[in-house]
């Protein structure tokens, strides 16, 4: 009966800790490097704006954020008219597949963001 329980009690704090992984994602993201930076911001409304540079060029793409299951999200870029493509850099890969790593950490292909701290935001 004692293990029963044990067991029972570990699988509903197991459970219950997996569930609210969502509740905290929204807010902006960043990985930084010499040459590049990448920036992605989940807004609470499932939607998103993703900006990234290269030398200094910047390309940016808008759009709505789905949850996956399982902590996955999915980016899905909106589509732009050709004049917002010229305009500015156009991002072609429009659909991005994002693992939840921790609260304050997402995976983008091999690249780990950080989630920025409301500090960090404002002297930015």
């Amino acid at each position: 009966m004692k293990k029963l329980t044990l067991a029972l009690v570990i699988t509903c704090l197991l459970s219950c800790r997996a569930i609210p992984y969502l509740n905290r994602i929204e807010g902006v993201y960043e990985k930084t490097g010499v040459n590049f930076s990448y920036e992605i911001q989940l807004n609470p409304d499932n939607s998103f704006i993703f900006r990234e540079t290269h030398f200094g060029i910047r390309s940016i793409c808008k759009g709505v954020w789905s949850d996956l299951g399982n902590r996955w999200i999915e980016l899905n870029c909106f589509p732009e008219s050709v004049l917002n493509q010229l305009s500015r850099g156009y991002i072609n890969k429009r659909s991005r597949k994002i693992k939840i790593l921790a609260q304050n950490k997402i995976q983008m292909e091999s690249l780990k963001l950080n989630k920025l701290m409301i500090s960090q935001r404002l002297t930015q």
